[in-house]
Order: structure tokens, then C-alpha cells, then sequence
């Protein structure tokens, strides 16, 4: 468990120095947590500077604003994260997380205005997967062998000077690399805290200059039982069809009964869709003649049929309990009920971040490589019949799974 915690006071205090004796070594902060502290080699360094050099490892953060020492922003990250790590993420798990809490800043060339600004915690080299959060501000991300050249401070430090002292430090450890010759990115900056930044008897502090700031986004694909276990009614079950592959699911599904809206003729139309959901979700919560709460069945589909180049049909549904024989009549006469029968569907799951103005882009390419893949298996599906799955918010950029599909048939 991540614990944050106040490293002891130092022993001299100096109001106004930022440098003193007895600034705790990283050894004994980094023994006092629980997932210790990444680790590095040691590379060589001006007299008064650590080198490190770190391997690449995950990392989970929140992208601040450009104002780099905002303590509101600070403090609300950290929390954030503190509760992604012990529990708040879908498997409800607590996390081996790493000191030091970073913030990495990037700069426009010319060091002047921020292009870059996130909080972040490390995972431990060798970490595969991480539960996805429920707090979808936390991206993951994974952080490449970087070096870094640090500069560490200690001593009293009121909240009012901590602005000016950070950078004054920042400012001579640009001075001693650049008198010894160090090849450093002067507009990446880090700043590492082992205890809580704002308490004014912390004991380590550190700043430090990267030679690079390289992060990806690692794109998390929630698990079918992750999503479902999310969505309000659960989901929708089926049977599954075998197929050899690591990236396509077969599913076969029963009868059931699918309350639905029509769409325009423009399958990527934003605000199309969210009218036509945001009236099916008003019949499931009352919307109807018996004012009842319906716990309809998730994902929201959205089914589109093709006749040549162009849409036939295109509908976004919802499927309702399994074994319904009736339904209260909807206030909206623009809801419809679609009895389907067996159908089978082959799909491809993705997430990842995913802008609004490049969705429709992305859903294509991952449909167009679907329908490669099962015509390489020898798959026979309706390509003018295709399904979108979303299992929360097709619209949000950090939405953690998305599905398409082509069916065999549509009934």
C-alpha cells in the first residue's frame, strides 16, 4: 500500500536555506514505503549532482495546467492518484506504487512557457497490467530508460518561498552541468517528493533535469467482466464461438428484446447519437407510462446496415432483461422495440485515448482491420452489417473499452 507520509524533520532549520546537513538519505525514505523507489544505475555526474539512469516502467498520472506550482492542483492530484493506488480502480485493488510522487514539465523551446505539466506515481519494473481507474483524469503511460541529473535540497521551507527555491535550484544545476560539459533537455524538468511537498519541515526534496521526457500512452483495454462490472444492469450474455485468434471474440447470442432509436444516415454523428441515447437512458430511468426504472442490459449498440456504399439503416439500442415478455409503452414516440432473433457476432476490443474529432477515423481502422483479419481466417460475416459496442462513453477520450463488430447476419 502507497502510504504517504511526512519524512522526519530535519534537525537544523533555516528559514530561507534550502540546503542543509542532515537531508535524509534515499535509502531510508525509500525503505519507509511500502513499494520502495525505482531503480537506477548511477551515471557520471558534475561534483554536487546524482546521475541516474532509470528503465523504462509504467506510470499513472494526471496532466495538470501550465501553472507549475499551483498547490490546489497539486494536492487534488495526489489524492487522486493515492486513492486509484489503494482501491478506487475497477478491480477494487490496492497497487505497489513507487516513490517518489514526480512532476514532469515539459517547455517550449526557449524555457519560458509551459508546453507540458502532469503528476505522476511509478509502477515497478516488470509490471504487465494495472486495473483500470474509475477516476478516467488518471492516464497510464509508459515512460522510457530516461536519464536524469538531480539536484537534492532539504531545510525548512515556508510554502510562500517554495516557488523560488525549486527554480533556484533548478537554475544552478543548469549551471553546474553546463560548466562540466552534461549533455541535458533543459526543457524537461522533474521534481521528485518522498513526503508531502507542502509541509515546510520536509526533509528530501529533489529537482532534476531529464535528457529527454519520453511517454506513451499505454492503451488499457478493460476486460469484458471489468466493463460489465461497471455498467448499471450488468451485461447482455452469449455463448462464445471459437476462433483462432488472440484479437477477435466469437459470440453468439439468444433472443432478446432491444429497446432502440433511429439515427441519421451518418454513422460518426456526434450529436446524433448522444440525442438518441440520452432518450433511451430517459425511458430506462421513468420515461414510460408506468414511470418504471428499467435495468436494461449494456453494452449500447449501435447497428448500421450498408447497401452498397451507402446506410440503409443505422440504429443505436440497448438490450433489456433477458426473458422480458412486456414492456411499459415509452413517452417518446421516437422509441421503438425490435425482437431479434439468434444472431453471432465477431468483434475487436480497443481503448485507449481517443479524441472526439478522431473517432471516426479510429472505429474505421479498427473495423477495416477486423475485416481483414477474419477474411484471413476465413470467417464469413455480412460485411454490410457492422455493430459499434460501448460500454460507457463513446465520447470520452479516456473511455477504457470499446468494441466493433461485423455480424454473421442481421435479425
Amino acid at each position: 500500500m502507497l502510504l504517504f507520509i511526512t519524512v522526519a524533520a530535519v534537525a537544523m532549520l533555516n528559514a530561507g536555506a534550502a540546503s542543509l546537513g542532515g537531508i535524509p538519505s534515499l535509502e531510508s525514505v525509500c525503505g519507509s514505503v511500502d513499494g520502495g523507489c525505482p531503480e537506477f544505475s548511477s551515471i557520471d555526474a558534475p561534483k554536487g549532482v546524482e546521475g541516474r539512469s532509470y528503465v523504462g516502467s509504467y506510470i499513472a498520472l494526471i496532466e495538470l495546467s501550465k501553472e507549475k506550482y499551483s498547490r490546489d492542483e497539486w494536492e487534488s492530484a495526489e489524492y487522486r492518484l493515492k486513492s486509484y493506488i489503494n482501491g478506487n480502480n475497477l478491480a477494487g485493488a490496492t497497487l505497489p506504487a513507487m516513490f517518489p510522487i514526480q512532476q514532469l514539465t515539459t517547455y517550449e523551446v526557449g524555457g519560458v512557457q509551459v508546453k507540458y505539466n502532469a503528476i505522476a506515481v511509478s509502477f515497478p519494473a516488470g509490471t504487465s497490467s494495472l486495473p483500470l481507474p474509475r477516476d478516467q483524469g488518471i492516464q497510464v503511460h509508459q515512460n522510457g530508460n530516461v536519464k536524469a541529473y538531480v539536484r537534492v535540497f532539504g531545510g525548512f521551507l515556508p510554502t510562500s518561498q517554495q516557488a523560488d527555491a525549486y527554480q533556484n535550484h533548478l537554475d544552478q544545476l543548469a549551471a553546474d552541468l553546463e560548466a562540466a560539459g552534461v549533455k541535458f533537455d533543459r526543457n524537461a524538468q522533474v521534481s521528485m517528493e518522498y513526503g508531502i511537498r507542502y509541509n515546510p519541515f520536509e526533509g528530501r526534496r529533489e529537482v532534476g533535469y531529464l535528457t529527454h521526457l519520453a511517454i506513451q500512452p499505454k492503451a488499457l483495454t478493460a476486460s469484458r467482466d471489468e466493463a460489465c462490472k461497471a455498467a448499471p444492469g450488468g451485461c447482455i450474455s452469449y455463448s462464445d464461438i471459437p476462433v483462432e485468434s488472440d484479437s477477435i471474440e466469437g459470440r453468439s447470442f439468444d433472443s432478446y428484446v432491444l429497446a432502440l432509436v433511429r439515427l441519421s444516415s451518418n454513422p460518426f454523428d456526434q450529436a446524433d447519437y448522444e440525442s438518441a441515447r440520452d432518450r433511451i437512458v430517459r425511458y430506462l430511468n421513468g420515461g414510460n407510462v408506468a414511470g418504471a426504472n428499467i435495468p436494461a442490459l449494456y453494452p449500447f449498440q449501435q447497428l448500421v446496415t450498408y447497401y452498397g456504399d451507402a446506410v440503409k439503416d443505422n440504429w443505436l439500442a440497448v438490450a433489456l432483461p433477458e426473458g422480458v415478455k412486456s414492456v411499459p409503452l415509452p413517452n417518446d414516440s421516437g422509441i421503438d422495440f425490435h425482437v431479434t432473433y439468434k444472431s453471432e457476432v465477431y468483434v475487436k476490443a480497443f481503448g485507449g485515448n481517443v479524441s472526439p474529432s478522431d473517432y471516426a477515423s479510429v472505429y474505421k481502422k479498427n473495423l477495416d482491420e477486423l475485416s481483414d483479419e477474419l477474411s484471413s481466417l476465413g470467417v464469413d460475416v455480412d460485411s454490410r452489417c457492422i455493430v459499434m459496442l460501448d460500454y460507457g462513453d463513446r465520447f470520452d477520450a479516456q473511455e477504457v473499452r470499446r468494441e466493433v463488430g461485423y455480424l454473421v447476419h442481421l435479425a
